[in-house]
């Protein structure tokens, strides 16, 4: 997959528009992101914008949360 996007020269930009704790508690969270992307690469120069909904697990694991679980939403 690697070589494949290098050979397409695939660059992905892109923001987080929102986000918001669904749940949580000492050790673990449920994160819902909203954030947009702008992918181009050697078939597509100009661009094609994509917006992605996703929701992260999240748990607490020597002191710094890690993702545990990432799926993409509605």
């Amino acid at each position: 997959m690697t070589k494949l996007v290098a050979a397409n020269k695939s660059v992905s930009e892109g923001q987080v528009l929102e986000a918001g704790i669904a749940r949580s508690d000492e050790r673990s969270a449920s994160v819902l992101v909203v954030a947009d992307s702008k992918v181009t690469n050697s078939a597509a120069p100009e661009g094609q914008s994509r917006t992605y909904r996703l929701r992260l697990d999240l748990v607490l694991e020597g002191g710094r949360w890690l993702t545990s679980n990432v799926e993409f939403v509605g």
